[in-house]
């Protein structure tokens, strides 16, 4: 574990020599020389600065961009961004474009480009560090089960697994305390999906991954829906 920079000052402070130890100048000279020479530790601040797992803030914000995800998400909006939507409280015209003068057309309105957005939300810092951390999934994964099984045990483990249904679907299970910050709707979107294979959400208690790296224990009746706890 390196020194922390008051370790480093005492230690060259400690090392005056007797005539000058424990001198407030002479202190206060060493204190400052250790600060320029290590730049205030800043290179040393810069190493954790930009972890995933303790940035906060601006510091995730630019985490985000690099992996390539907004702290801005929300649900699709269900209504049609480009077209004619009926003003509330008027029948609108049925003709499409007419003249605005007289009242013709009053009641018909062009959306804007901008509403696509207006249903996005900020994450909050807890929440967006998942999405940042499901991104780098995607962006790490070759889609294929032991490679998308290899990165949630990294990031998620026993809180986000996958499971192979063994007919062109995967499951996965979603603890609580994932899904309670960030909702499935929005999860869902940076889970990997392989090419071809039906994919599935189950939010289920705090996961118990078996021996064998699964959540999920075959019956006697060949059913494999039952989640370990």
């Amino acid at each position: 574990m390196n020194p922390n920079l008051n370790d480093v000052v005492s230690y060259y402070q400690d090392r005056l020599i007797l005539q000058y130890r424990g001198l407030p100048k002479a202190t206060q000279t060493v204190a400052i020389l250790c600060k320029q020479a290590v730049c205030d530790y800043l290179t040393q601040s810069l190493q954790v600065a930009f972890d995933v797992n303790t940035a906060v803030g601006v510091q995730l914000d630019i985490i985000g961009k690099y992996v390539g995800i907004s702290r801005l998400q929300g649900t699709s909006s269900t209504v049609n961004t480009y077209g004619f939507e009926r003003y509330p409280g008027h029948t609108g015209n049925p003709n499409g474009l007419q003249r605005y003068a007289g009242g013709v057309n009053t009641g018909i309105i062009w959306m804007r480009y901008g509403y696509a957005s207006t249903n996005s939300f900020a994450l909050s810092d807890d929440a967006y560090r998942i999405l940042i951390q499901l991104k780098i999934i995607l962006n790490s994964s070759d889609n294929t089960l032991y490679s998308i099984q290899e990165l949630l045990n990294q990031f998620f483990p026993g809180t986000i697994t996958v499971v192979d249904n063994t007919n062109m679907t995967l499951t996965y299970y979603i603890a609580p305390d994932i899904s309670q910050t960030v909702p499935i709707s929005i999860i869902e979107q940076f889970l990997p999906k392989p090419m071809g294979v039906g994919i599935n959400f189950v939010s289920a208690g705090n996961l118990r991954v078996l021996s064998d790296g699964t959540t999920i224990r075959t019956l006697s009746d060949n059913t494999t829906d039952r989640v370990t706890t």
